[in-house]
């Protein structure tokens, strides 16, 4: 009915993005840039879901793009992380996080992702505290559960890491990585029965390192 209505495209990539289909939310993200070349949230969506795909270059163009439209949009900040996450980039991706929360203190994901950050750096007591903020916000995002019984099953508490994975598989129940870790936590729990279950379910659903962990702790 109205080919230029660029919120229609922009929500219809919202849609798209929530169902799996990247590349359609990247053309509707791209669609509605070309007709409204101020919207913000359109650069951040295409931004994430370059960061994702591993275009990183591409990914920082769409997100300076949207601070330059808002120095002060919280959400690029903490979006531009999760890229830095992506590439490795620990440290600067807890600067971003700072700034985002700094901004505003509602947002789980500036949380979810420096929880993660701080993860990579081995910094697992405070990843815990970040992430339990991250799942005081949101409830229902399952990376979140993960990275927690990440940081949990690091310090040797394998029976709270597991009631994560728990969490994070009854949010996904296709989460691959979320198997393959509380298999590993099983294992160390002394229940090989249990980690052989988790680690077969992880392989079948596709997450690459569970086969090299079933021939490890599978024997």
């Amino acid at each position: 009915m109205n080919p230029k209505q660029a919120s229609a495209y922009y929500n219809r990539a919202l849609i798209k993005e929530s169902q799996s289909d990247m590349g359609g939310a990247a053309g509707d993200y791209m669609k509605t840039i070309s007709l409204d070349e101020r919207n913000e949230d359109a650069y951040i969506g295409l931004g994430v879901i370059m960061a994702k795909s591993g275009n990183f270059n591409d990914a920082m163009v769409n997100f300076d793009k949207a601070l330059t439209l808002n120095p002060k949009n919280a959400a690029v900040f903490a979006n531009r992380a999760l890229a830095k996450n992506y590439m490795h980039d620990f440290n600067e991706a807890i600067v971003d996080c700072n700034k985002a929360i700094s901004l505003t203190d509602t947002l789980a994901i500036a949380y979810s992702n420096r929880g993660f950050a701080k993860n990579q750096l081995k910094d697992y007591n405070g990843a815990i505290i970040d992430l339990k903020k991250a799942i005081s916000i949101n409830a229902k995002d399952p990376i979140a559960f993960l990275n927690i019984g990440n940081s949990t099953a690091s310090l040797g508490n394998y029976a709270a890491a597991i009631q994560y994975y728990n969490e994070a598989i009854k949010l996904n129940p296709k989460y691959g990585d979320a198997y393959n870790n509380r298999g590993i936590a099983k294992y160390f729990s002394v229940n090989k029965k249990g980690a052989c279950a988790d680690l077969n379910n992880a392989a079948a659903l596709g997450f690459s390192a569970a086969k090299q962990n079933l021939s490890k702790y599978c024997k």
